[in-house]
């Protein structure tokens, strides 16, 4: 079984961690296309700093019917604040449109990379690995969306998330079909109005999955968050590094970040000209 497309969504907030975990993903990793979605400002200094076996696409150009503007006049005060967070989600549904229904998608965070430890199906089965994560809000947002609660015992929240494309489709269709509207409208009308943080789309899809009896198989693999604590070790590939790779699947550039005060002032500068 192969990935027909490894799908991120990244943000100049990362783009250090970015350069470096692209590559290892295209080490690590056998893909037929390895596709990043970035903010339209963003699209030149990604393409710059990322290889050309990538496809660097804009968020307009990816999803040029709903922007992270429209999101936000839509979405109520409280989860405003939170738009981007939110329209990265909606970017990863959204590409279900683009790949045929024979297709398997592999959704991986922009900060992360995987290790040749990461698998991602067992015999028939796509395996999704488990996560004790548990915030209420996903799925009392789920239940207004599907109708029903959480379906298995853990959290399909990792950083990476391997789908059939049939599966997102139908998963979109059923949304629009309850609310006889687009998915991402009905999504926002559906949100817990108690908390800011109220979507996953992981916890979304993977719930639904179970629900509809897909063939999946959850899997204890080992993901490792905490990597931007070790950022110099990783960029230097020193004996830290292959601690972490061999125990792990996948390795994010999470949390408080070692990287020289240049590199931090050089984000900040970033963030400044870009967002």
């Amino acid at each position: 079984m192969k990935i027909n497309a490894l799908l991120s969504t990244s943000h100049i907030n990362d783009l250090e961690a970015w350069k470096f975990c692209h590559k290892k993903n295209l080490e690590n990793f056998d893909a037929d296309r390895y596709i990043v979605v970035v903010p339209d400002k963003q699209a030149k200094i990604f393409i710059k700093n990322t290889s050309k076996i990538y496809e660097c696409v804009s968020e307009s150009d990816f999803f040029p019917e709903f922007s992270k503007s429209d999101l936000s006049l839509l979405l109520s005060p409280i989860h405003k604040k939170k738009a981007g967070w939110y329209y990265q989600q909606f970017l990863k549904l959204k590409s279900f449109d683009y790949f045929d229904s024979s297709s398997t998608i592999l959704f991986l965070e922009g900060d992360s990379f995987l290790t040749k430890n990461f698998k991602f199906f067992e015999g028939a089965s796509l395996l999704m690995i488990k996560s004790t994560e548990h915030h209420q809000p996903y799925f009392t947002t789920n239940k207004n969306l599907l109708g029903f609660d959480k379906q298995v015992n853990f959290s399909f929240i990792s950083q990476a998330l391997p789908v059939r494309a049939v599966w997102g489709k139908n998963l979109l269709r059923d949304i629009e079909l309850k609310f006889n509207t687009k998915w991402y409208l009905a999504i926002v009308k559906s949100l817990d109005p108690s908390d800011s943080i109220a979507f996953s789309e992981y916890e979304l899809m993977g719930n639904y999955f179970h629900f509809q009896k897909y063939d999946y198989q959850s899997s204890d693999q080992i993901f490792y968050r905490n990597g931007g604590l070790f950022f110099k070790s990783l960029l230097a590939s020193d004996q830290k590094y292959y601690d972490l790779v061999q125990k792990n699947s996948i390795i994010a550039i999470e949390k408080a970040d070692t990287s020289s005060l240049f590199i931090r002032l050089k984000r900040k500068l970033q963030r400044y000209i870009y967002d």
